[in-house]
């Protein structure tokens, strides 16, 4: 008796981990193309830096009324105004004066529009008003409909230190001695169609690469990452920088996080900018570092 309870429990446990399968979760071939088509889906999106004396009315009332609120670190508020949602980041309470915000990149996936930003700190020995403030920044991006859902991942920053020799990214627009050149991130959609044709050869290349592509009066500068093997890969351009009679780009290529989820998909990471135009006969230097995308949340 006690040998058939033996083989009964030995054989109910073959089943279950006969359906379970070994090695880990299961993944149907379903999931699988979920997720191949949820990182294509994702695209960055132009948005534009906005000054606070050229805001539309409808607007510039919100602000007035952004600047008294005590909202936490995120989207503070969200305004649509001629085809245009214009959105209002702050980085919570700081003791002093000083801080700022810097829009990195924004991007789609879906119905879900997400910013990337960082703090950015004042100066270590700068002077700056001893004070609670709520940094804040706007930015406005093209939009046709008014469901979207907006987040924000503002990343915490330090207090910056002088200028290293040895680093080749500069810390802080204006840490630069030089002229910094104003960009926007482009989208495929809005790109002049040479642009686009460029483009579309950097994302079938290999070997990626840097392209310009001058345009009435912009200049376009398209970077490639070459062929990576899985998703997750992206670029982020920093700062885009005139001095000594050179154009210099400073970017970083982000790469996933060791304990990220990524989709195994042969990927070409590209990202495309438009600045004022530059003359053909002057030089472009680019300085690419790499940095993981570790503690960064993912889509």
């Amino acid at each position: 008796m006690r040998k058939r309870k033996v083989i009964s429990v030995m054989l109910g446990c073959t089943l279950l981990f006969g359906t379970m399968g070994c090695g880990g979760s299961y993944l149907s071939p379903e999931s699988k193309a979920g997720e191949a088509h949820h990182a294509k889906d994702e695209h960055t999106v132009p948005f534009q830096q906005e000054s606070l004396d050229k805001l539309p009315d409808k607007v510039k009332d919100q602000w007035a009324k952004a600047k008294t609120s005590k909202e936490e670190k995120g989207i503070q508020a969200k305004v649509m105004d001629e085809g245009r949602t214009y959105l209002f980041l702050t980085a919570g309470k700081k003791n002093t004066g000083g801080w700022t915000i810097k829009v990195k990149e924004v991007t789609q996936s879906g119905d879900h529009i997400r910013v990337n930003a960082e703090e950015v700190p004042p100066k270590k020995g700068s002077l700056n008003t001893q004070a609670i403030t709520s940094p804040m920044t706007v930015i406005s991006v093209k939009t046709a409909k008014d469901d979207l859902e907006y987040t924000a991942h503002i990343d915490k920053g330090a207090m910056a230190e002088a200028p290293s020799k040895k680093d080749g990214m500069p810390p802080r627009d204006d840490d630069v001695q030089g002229k910094v050149l104003t960009k926007q991130v482009e989208a495929g959609k809005s790109l002049p169609e040479n642009v686009k044709a460029k483009l579309t050869d950097m994302r079938s290349s290999k070997k990626g690469g840097e392209v310009r592509v001058n345009y009435h009066d912009q200049t376009y500068l398209i970077i490639g990452l070459g062929e990576r093997r899985t998703s997750g890969y992206r670029i982020n351009i920093d700062n885009v920088i005139e001095k000594d009679g050179k154009v210099h780009v400073y970017a970083q290529e982000i790469t996933p996080s060791s304990d990220g989820m990524v989709t195994q998909v042969i990927t070409h990471p590209t990202q495309v900018i438009a600045v004022p135009r530059i003359d053909d006969d002057m030089d472009i230097e680019y300085h690419i570092k790499k940095q993981s995308s570790k503690g960064q949340p993912n889509f």
